[in-house]
Parts: C-alpha cells; sequence; structure tokens
C-alpha cells in the first residue's frame, strides 16, 4: 500500500535554502517604504494620540469624582 499524497503537505527545504529565505525576509523587514520625515511625522502622530487618549481618561476621572 502506498502513502497518500496530500496537496497541502509541509515543504521541506534545505538548510541553504532557510539560511536565504530568512536572509531576505531580515533584509525586507529592514527596509521602510517611509522616508525619514513621514517617520518623523507618524512619530509625533503617535505621541499626539497617546496625550489626547490620556487627556480623555483624564477628563473621565474628573467627571467621574467630581460629578457624584
Amino acid at each position: 500500500m502506498t502513502p497518500a499524497q496530500f496537496t497541502d503537505a509541509i515543504t521541506i527545504i534545505s538548510p541553504k535554502e532557510a539560511k536565504r529565505a530568512a536572509k531576505m525576509a531580515e533584509k525586507a523587514a529592514k527596509k521602510s517604504p517611509l522616508t525619514p520625515r513621514q517617520k518623523q511625522v507618524a512619530l509625533v502622530g503617535a505621541y499626539g494620540c497617546f496625550a489626547l487618549c490620556a487627556v480623555a481618561v483624564l477628563i473621565g476621572i474628573v467627571i467621574l469624582v467630581v460629578g457624584h
């Protein structure tokens, strides 16, 4: 009896292929589609959103404490 073949079976790759794939993944992870200026704007925007959320939480706490 022959073993069944599955079309979605895990592919076995050689160590050389695995090393090459890992190198390509590392290189792709380092690339960023954003320019340095866009990164700076995104960082400032993120801090702004965090500050806005903190203010909203503080206002909610003040309303709860003072409102009662």
